[in-house]
């Protein structure tokens, strides 16, 4: 449609889009510039000048920042570093439009928590349904879906080997996800559609006895987190009410 030019930002490593049509540009070296991407069809080069310049960490080499995530309810930036050590970074942006330096918070152990599954982060996503993180990893061919305030892992997806996964976002209203990769490929990923199955003739009682394990019928984990609990049963009845996060195909 049109090419975006950023020069003189450094190594950047991903972009994310902001309220009032602002964009926050990723860098290796732990700088994040925060500005507006104005809506059109023309090529234009954009000036880190035009920016805000937000420093959060000082990093040298080539594993410092690597993913970044928003978190729109809380106005929550997430950032993880890649590797040696992975981490995960979360912070508010400054009520200030200027050149800032800011200290990031560490909510948990990334290294710790999440090293069993995977060697490295390549991108983050955050998801407003579950209010959790979506993490992809290029080097173990991984996504985990886990708490971002603990690094619990609720479930892992494994990817086809042999690609460099670099990039993850939803790419549609039912929260299908689009992983971008080098050199120059897309991979589209369809989740689960159990939530079609909620209508105006489906019964949550039937679901209430599969969870409190008085019937085997109502298998349906609508929030993919392996388990059939009382969340599914309140998912299941937002959709009746009409509400749609759930859904994943037209």
């Amino acid at each position: 449609m049109r090419i975006i030019t950023g020069v003189n930002f450094g190594d950047t490593e991903d972009i994310i889009s902001l309220p009032e049509n602002k964009f926050a540009i990723l860098t290796e070296a732990g700088k994040l510039y925060v500005g507006f991407i104005e809506n059109g069809e023309n090529n234009f080069e954009l000036n880190p000048n035009d920016f805000q310049e937000i420093i959060f960490m000082n990093h040298q080499g080539n594993s410092g920042p690597e993913g970044i995530a928003y978190d729109k309810a809380n106005e929550l930036i997430y950032v993880a570093k890649e590797k040696n050590p992975m981490e995960i970074y979360n912070f508010n942006l400054p009520s200030t439009d200027n050149d800032t330096l800011i200290i990031p918070s560490i909510p948990f152990n990334a290294e710790l928590e999440l090293s069993d599954e995977i060697d490295d982060i390549s991108a983050l996503l955050f998801d407003e349904r579950t209010d959790r993180l979506i993490v992809l990893s290029e080097d173990s061919n991984k996504i985990l879906d886990i708490d971002p305030s603990s690094g619990e892992i609720k479930s892992v997806f494994e990817l086809e080997e042999n690609n460099q996964y670099e990039g993850i976002s939803f790419y549609n209203q039912y929260y299908n996800l689009i992983i971008a990769g080098e050199p120059n490929f897309y991979l589209r990923i369809s989740r689960p559609c159990e939530a079609n199955q909620i209508d105006s003739n489906f019964s949550i009682l039937c679901q209430i006895n599969h969870v409190f394990q008085f019937s085997e019928s109502c298998d349906l984990d609508l929030n993919f987190d392996q388990d059939y609990d009382v969340y599914d049963i309140l998912i299941a009845t937002d959709l009746q009410n009409g509400f749609n996060f759930y859904y994943c195909t037209d």
